[in-house]
């Protein structure tokens, strides 16, 4: 094979090169389940796939341990969350801001702000992270035994949600104060998969708190589905979320019709709208 004499060294490309790719980019808020790290291989892989479509993906480390017991599994669990339940309240206020106080550093640094799209800042939420997201965006969390409620912010330059086995509490103790009340303001864009034998995240507690909310929701119901990982159904949960995503986030009216006109995802598992 032969090469030119005035063959040069590869180079960066020039700027009129360069001014071809999109100035600015959507920006997804990435918060991890419970006890999690955004470092672990299974919330690495969803980055590394949300990036691949163009999302700029934003994780902080939650440190959820550092602030209250993250296990209940005896009696003297049990007497911690009756004795100490504000520490745990405190756990889950605290995501949110952290949350807020990570778009607030992006967005102040010179090396980043120029490429973030404040029209297209988007939130990805997993088992307690989902229910991060809506306190994020004015959600009321419960704050007492007795089931009442507080908002723990609003921030509204969050402008679609997506999650996956979102929390939304127990029959005993729901996320949003009593019969999930505290979502009845939210008007965000929201997305859910959940799975019909999710024991941690019950479906019934995330379709409560569906129901309640003012805005455009969807709730993706996951025959047989429990909570955790759930590799194989992976791939048909983010057709529903990039094709939310692109309806709800980036203007796209070819993937709103098709979010319109869906019920499942072909050839995936026995998953319902």
């Amino acid at each position: 094979m032969s090469r030119s004499s005035d063959a040069r060294p590869c180079s960066w490309p020039s700027r009129r090169l360069r001014r071809s790719f999109p100035a600015r980019w959507p920006l997804l808020l990435y918060s991890h389940g419970l006890g999690g790290s955004p470092l672990s291989e299974s919330y690495l892989l969803t980055m590394a796939r949300f990036a691949s479509h163009g999302y700029i993906v934003a994780a902080p480390f939650h440190a959820d341990a550092r602030i209250s017991r993250i296990k209940l599994e005896d009696l003297g669990d049990a007497a911690y969350l009756l004795t100490r339940h504000e520490e745990l309240v405190e756990m889950q206020a605290m995501r949110p801001l952290a949350l807020q106080g990570l778009l607030d550093h992006l967005l102040a640094r010179p090396d980043f702000e120029p490429y973030i799209d404040t029209e297209r800042i988007a939130g990805f939420g997993a088992s307690l992270g989902g229910e991060a997201m809506l306190l994020l965006a004015g959600g009321e969390l419960t704050t007492s035994l007795g089931q009442s409620r507080r908002q723990v912010l609003k921030d509204d330059r969050l402008r679609a949600i997506v999650t996956f086995v979102p929390y939304s509490g127990v029959s005993r103790l729901p996320a949003f104060g009593d019969d999930q009340r505290g979502t009845a303001k939210l008007d965000v864009p929201y997305l859910a998969v959940s799975g019909t034998e999710d024991r941690i995240a019950p479906l019934s507690m995330t379709r409560e708190a569906v129901r309640r909310m003012r805005g455009t929701r969807y709730l993706v119901s996951v025959k047989g589905m429990g909570h955790g990982a759930n590799l194989p159904i992976m791939d048909e949960a983010y057709a529903w979320y990039l094709t939310f995503l692109d309806a709800n986030l980036n203007g796209d009216r070819a993937a709103l019709s098709r979010l319109y006109r869906a019920s499942n995802v072909i050839g995936g598992d026995d998953d319902k709208l």
